[in-house]
């Protein structure tokens, strides 16, 4: 896992929004860099940042919630964290978030917001607070417990973990190293065993209350059992019997009624089929009617449009004289129109040569005046020509007067200035010695500079081969040493085996455990035992012979002293063994670390030799550059020696003196140049001024000219003007031809319209003549047409069977015609295709259809006489619904009688055969007190029948819980022993028993890459743990002898040391499952002195070879030199801080 990228918003005294990229190349090139800043400036904030963004929490505040934000930046509204890092070839995006109400600075808190995503797709992984934390979890590896002691060492939390008591070790070793479940293990074990062990009891006491009956007992109620069943079934027989009677009786009563009101019922269906016989009669005629309304629908459609084309021609007819009339009227109109057109005419064409000589005077007065305005503008022109003359004049005279002035001047400067006219011959040489004079400065500083390195390299080496012997000595001591320690070690493991191996004493073990676990078996039957006799069998196995009950059974108690006795002595090998390993590792380490130092020790004095050479070489060129430098300067102060005194005296300030003469330079050439230009510019201005004078003159003889000819102009265009008044006064030729030429357009519009009027009234009545021809045409043609309909209808009547009409039907029909005098609504009459009341049967019919009915009976009443089929027509008609609701009503008339006779024919015969069965010859009363009696005797034989069964029933449930209670047990015996066993090794109720030995194995790993790290840098201590006290921790002190003491008289800088070798052990260990490439260490090295903070820097950066980043938050300036790649944390007013450094920018 790796931090890739920080960004961060108000936290703090970080103010706004800052961006550290990891990825820059200076954190590439060099794995260790720092955090630096002086106290308080908000170095442990991009920590807290980082916290932030992972887990919603920091080291120093705990949870941040909506009560409390204490890391919010002061007078703002918001904050917040974002870390993109790397897991296994993926970068993903955490991002946490708070803000105010309204992201003001006085607004209330609100819920912080926590989400993680893909950071190359962009996809959204979990977005909630609980889910977020989980899936970060999930992916590194790493809850905010381990990720705060393997990645992130957090200030004041080094020496936690070396100061911790066992029992606050342990727990803590488990949150780091993912081990915690040896105590669940151990908890799991006594748990396990207690729930076995009350089980176990709890059976045991529920077999001891299961009650059985005795075979005497239960063959008593088996009997009982079948005496009441068979009474009961004499009982069921008997009433099954009355229950058929009494059915048969009810059948008989129930078949008699039926039968009666079934023939009352054809009585009166006869009576109504009678009553019905003139409405079917009228129904068959009105069916017959109908295959007419096609013929006489044709018929008066011929009529109806016989009867319209007669009123048109009536209508037409009557409007003929009217159009005449307006033919006449519109010729007259059109005659006044074109005589109005003409005069109007007339009087245009008198009018036209008055208005052709007022154009004229007008026309001659607009040239006039045109001309005046020309006049008027050369005077204006001429005028501004004289202004400008002026000014141009007395402009020129006074820039002749100025460029006079600044010749003088210039001429003067340029006098007392004369001796740098020789700078434009002597600059370019004298550029030159003062740019060799630079260059050979530059050579000198670079010299001097090289000779203090190598004299500085040569001290250091000086130092480093002193300290490379020492240390050189110190190494080949301690190995010995630890040499020494792994044979004593070795001997105390071999002589403690005694010549086997620990395996073999493993296997003893095991087999102890097996008899063990025998014996104590044997042990728990002891009761059963007792019940045993020879010669029986034994109801577990079958044996007839019984040896332990003579009491030979084995003794668990003496097996299990010589089982605790081999687990410690197994617990020491044990304990003697890893002591042999772990003194094996530290000589090894050791002999390695001492010839590291040997050969570091003549990489040393190798490099002395050839920098004390180096040295020499340096100060002979020195000797030289110096040399050449001094003769430089001396030409350069001979060069300047022509010029002025204070300049030739500062030849040690080579730049200075040259663009003090480059300056002088360019003020010469620039005055003469002024001088050039002004001279050249003086000339033409005197020209100039000569000019502007004969200009001036010249403007003022024309503008007297223009004002001459302007006055004459002025007087013709006053005598024309008075001249056309004389003759036509103030009239307007034009609107005078507009208003005549308005009356004639008006003329002709009105002679247009009255001629269209005109021909619209010929149109109008040549189109009447026509339609009066072509109706009478018509009229012609449908009379024939329906005489021939007319005859054909009578055809069909009679093949219908209804060319005369009932005479019931016929005075129907006669009442219905005289009551058309009302309206159409109150008193309709047949016509249309059938009488007033069909038209009106479904519902309202508008009022046009009510008035085409009422005119065609009209027609038809003036027909009846003549057309007797049409009036049988007319007469037999029914409306559809009437039609349709006759046949229902004899089609449901015909259906009843049918069914009623089906239904009575039935009857007769269900009765005739239930009659025959002829079941019993008793009353109803008597059958149904006997079936009650019945009824009662059963109901007492099946109570009696229920209790003995469920008597029989429980007793067998008991017997088979019982049977079943006896396996439980036997088994629960077994699996309680199991757990016992267990339980009697690493059962606890609090997880200690197991979680201390596993905890303890751990620990020595923990210690082992503690030891490494420490051994990097310092060769004084390594760390050990006591095996009879697996998670207390102590240290050798290897320059007392190898003497173990305790952690807790460790000074300030031991105690950083070894707390930072056990916090990159513990990083070690943590980060087993997951590889760890980003490391934070927050203070803690100012109580180191330069030697051991050297050796720590060493071993940090020798990291790099696990591909672990190491950054490193500290305000020791000692510190701070060492490590050139900083991220720097700076102060500012008003108590917030910027960050500067390799990849850190201020964001948008």
């Amino acid at each position: 896992m790796r931090i890739e990228h920080i960004r961060l918003h108000n936290l703090n005294s970080l103010t706004g929004t800052w961006e550290i990229d990891l990825t820059a190349p200076a954190y590439r090139d060099d794995n260790l860099y720092a955090i630096t800043g002086p106290t308080g400036a908000g170095k442990t904030t991009i920590l807290d940042a980082i916290c932030l963004a992972l887990y919603g929490r920091t080291p120093r505040l705990a949870r941040i919630n909506k009560n409390t934000n204490d890391i919010m930046s002061r007078h703002t509204g918001t904050c917040f964290a974002e870390a993109t890092i790397a897991v296994h070839d993926r970068r993903y995006r955490c991002y946490w978030s708070q803000h105010r109400a309204r992201r003001r600075a006085d607004g209330e808190l609100q819920n912080p917001k926590h989400e993680i995503a893909d950071a190359t797709s962009g996809q959204l992984l979990a977005s909630s607070l609980k889910t977020t934390a989980a899936t970060i979890e999930q992916l590194t590896g790493m809850d905010y417990s381990r990720f705060t002691r393997a990645m992130l060492l957090a200030q004041g939390e080094f020496a936690a973990y070396l100061q911790a008591t066992p029992d606050e070790r342990a727990p803590l070793l488990e949150q780091i190293t993912g081990t915690a479940i040896y105590s669940q293990l151990s908890i799991r074990a006594h748990e396990n065993y207690k729930a076995a062990r009350d089980t176990l009891n709890t059976l045991q006491a529920e077999t001891a209350g299961i009650t059985l009956l005795t075979a005497d007992e239960t063959a008593a109620l088996e009997a009982e059992r079948d005496t009441a069943r068979h009474a009961a079934a004499t009982l069921a027989t008997t009433q099954q019997q009355t229950a058929a009677a009494l059915a048969w009786l009810a059948d008989i009563a129930r078949l008699r009624a039926e039968h009666s009101a079934l023939r009352e019922q054809a009585g009166q269906l006869a009576a109504e089929a009678a009553a019905f016989a003139p409405e079917r009669a009228r129904l068959e005629r009105a069916n017959r009617a109908a295959t007419l309304d096609a013929a006489y629908t044709h018929l008066n459609t011929l009529r109806q449009q016989q009867h319209d084309d007669e009123h048109s021609l009536a209508t037409l007819s009557a409007a003929l004289p009217g159009q005449q009339s307006a033919l006449a009227a519109a010729d007259t109109a059109l005659a006044s129109a074109q005589a109005a057109l003409a005069a109007a005419k007339q009087q245009h064409d008198a009018n036209q040569p008055h208005w052709q000589n007022m154009r004229a005077y007008d026309q001659r007065l607009a040239d006039q005046q045109h001309t005046l305005r020309e006049h008027e503008q050369r005077v204006a022109t001429t005028q501004a020509d004289l202004t400008n003359a002026a000014a141009r004049h007395s402009t020129l005279q006074q820039q002749h007067d100025d460029e006079t002035r600044q010749l003088t001047a210039i001429a003067a400067w340029l006098d007392a200035h004369a001796a740098d006219a020789a700078l434009a011959r002597d600059l370019d040489t004298i550029t030159l010695r003062v740019q060799d004079l630079a260059a050979q400065q530059k050579q000198n500083d670079e010299t001097a500079a090289h000779t203090r390195a190598t004299l500085a390299r040569h001290q250091e080496n000086e130092r480093a081969l002193a300290a490379a012997e020492a240390a050189c000595q110190k190494t080949a001591a301690h190995a010995a040493s630890l040499a020494a320690a792994h044979d004593r070690a070795s001997q105390r493991l071999a002589q403690h085996l005694a010549g086997r191996s620990l395996r073999d004493y493993r296997t003893d073990k095991d087999r102890f455990a097996a008899q063990l676990a025998a014996a104590q078996n044997i042990a728990d039957l002891a009761t059963r035992r007792a019940q045993l006799h020879d010669g029986e069998p034994c109801p577990l196995c079958g044996a007839t012979e019984h040896p332990y009950t003579h009491g030979q059974t084995p003794q668990p108690d003496s097996l299990r002293a010589q089982y605790d006795a081999l687990n410690r002595y197994i617990t020491e090998a044990e304990t003697c063994e890893n002591e042999e390993q772990n003194a094996a590792s530290a000589a090894r380490t050791a002999a390695q670390n001492a010839t590291a130092a040997a050969h570091n020790r003549d990489l040393a004095a190798q490099n002395h030799a050839n920098s004390r050479a180096n040295h020499d070489a340096a100060r002979q060129q020195q000797k030289q550059s110096d040399d050449a430098l001094a003769a430089a300067r001396a030409a350069l102060a001979r060069q300047l020696a022509p010029y002025t005194p204070a300049t030739a005296t500062t030849p040690h300030n080579p730049a200075a003196i040259l663009n003090t003469l480059r300056q002088r330079l360019h003020d010469w050439q620039h005055h003469e140049q002024r001088q050039r230009d002004i001279q050249q510019q003086h000339s033409i201005t005197t020209t100039a001024l000569a000019g502007s004078r004969a200009a001036l003159d010249a403007c003022q003889s024309t503008h007297a000219q223009a004002v001459a000819q302007h006055n004459t102009a002025l007087a013709t265009w006053q005598h024309t003007q008075n001249e056309r008044r004389a003759h036509y006064g103030t009239r307007d030729p034009d609107a005078e031809a507009r208003a005549a030429q308005h009356t004639i357009t008006r003329s002709e519009h009105n002679a247009q319209r009255a001629q269209t009027a005109r021909q619209q009234a010929h149109d109008t009545l040549r189109d009447s003549e026509t339609r009066l021809h072509d109706l009478r045409q018509r009229l012609a043609q449908n009379n024939a047409t329906i005489s021939e309909a007319t005859a054909q209808f009578q055809k069909d009547s009679e093949a219908a069977g209804i060319s005369t009409v009932p005479n019931n039907r016929l005075l129907l029909f006669t009442n219905e015609e005289q009551t058309t005098q009302g309206t159409p609504e109150q008193n309709p009459s047949p016509a249309c295709g059938g009488r007033w009341r069909e038209a009106t049967e479904g519902g309202k019919q508008t009022s046009k259809t009510a008035d085409a009915a009422q005119n065609n009976i009209g027609i038809e009443k003036s027909r009846l006489g003549e057309a007797p089929a049409e009036t049988a027509y007319l007469a037999a008609r029914l409306p559809a619904a009437a039609r349709a609701q006759l046949a229902a009503r004899a089609a449901d008339l015909d259906r009843r009688q049918q069914d009623n006779h089906s239904r009575l024919h039935d009857r007769a015969a269900r009765l005739d055969a239930t009659l025959a069965q002829a079941m019993t010859n008793e009353d109803e009363t008597t059958l149904r007190e006997r079936q009650e009696t019945a009824r009662a005797q059963q109901q007492t034989h099946d109570q009696t029948i229920a209790t003995l069964n469920y008597r029989l029933a429980e007793n067998h449930k008991a017997q088979a819980a019982l049977r079943d209670k006896q396996a439980a047990i036997t088994a629960q015996q077994a699996e309680t022993r199991r757990w016992q066993a267990l339980h009697d090794l690493i059962g606890s109720a609090d997880g200690k028993k197991y979680r201390n030995f596993a905890q303890g194995l751990t620990f020595a790993s923990v210690i082992a890459h503690a030891n490494r790290q420490l051994a990097r840098m310092n060769d004084r201590y390594l760390l050990t743990h006591d095996p009879a006290r697996p998670l207390e921790l102590d240290i050798i002190d290897n320059y007392q002898g190898g003497e173990t003491r305790t952690t807790k008289n460790l000074s300030g800088g031991e105690t950083f040391l070894v707390s930072l070798a056990l916090a990159l052990g513990l990083s070690h260990m943590a980060g087993e499952n997951i590889r760890i490439d980003t490391l934070f260490l927050d203070e803690g090295f100012g109580t180191l002195d330069e030697e051991t903070l050297e050796s720590a820097l060493d071993t940090l950066s020798a990291l790099r070879a696990d591909g672990k980043h190491i950054g490193v938050i500290s305000h020791i300036a000692a510190l701070t030199e060492r490590i050139p790649t900083q991220i720097r944390i700076t102060p500012e007013q008003g108590g917030r801080s910027r960050i500067d450094g390799p990849g850190c920018r201020r964001g948008d």
